[in-house]
């Protein structure tokens, strides 16, 4: 029954080596380094796209905002430039011999009221808020892209096993 049986299995048993044992775990080690470098990889560029939206985002506002100021400066420098056509051409037309007098009636008949000229210094004022705002933002930005965390660089391929 021995050699039936037991003796048979033995010739087909082959001894493991431990250079093969250690060469599959170092294997294996290397694949699970593989797996969680690539999910790594993975969460890191979901959080690079992520913060460039983000970006991109609040580039589009700042511009959008810098746009609707310029338009708004570019409408108060005509207003100011009509204003003081306005006021060259009275004075112009109203020359008198007696500048005393001259100057009662360009006063007179000035063309701007008092709710323009409200309304220019509420525009003046409404601009340097803006403009503060503006710089505000600035600041915001500029410290949020100091205190971000550093990422480390990604490569498209990883680099070849070496064994």
């Amino acid at each position: 029954m021995y050699q039936r049986y037991i003796q048979h299995r033995a010739g087909d048993f082959r001894p493991v080596y431990p250079d093969e044992v250690t060469e599959a775990c170092q294997w294996e080690l290397m694949e699970d380094k593989m797996a969680a470098v690539k999910s790594t990889m993975a969460q890191d560029s979901k959080i690079h796209n992520a913060d460039r939206f983000k970006m991109m985002k609040d580039n589009a506002q700042l511009i959008m905002q810098i746009n609707s100021l310029s338009e708004e400066l570019a409408l108060v420098k005509n207003k100011v430039c009509e204003y003081e056509k306005q006021l060259s051409v009275n004075c112009r037309r109203k020359k008198s011999r007696f500048p005393a007098i001259q100057a009662s009636v360009v006063l007179s008949t000035q063309p701007i009221s008092q709710a323009s000229i409200f309304n220019a210094e509420e525009s003046d004022r409404i601009i340097q808020l803006q403009r503060m705002e503006i710089a505000k933002l600035r600041g915001e930005i500029e410290t949020q892209e100091f205190t971000q965390l550093p990422r480390p660089p990604h490569r498209s391929k990883l680099p070849p096993i070496v064994s």
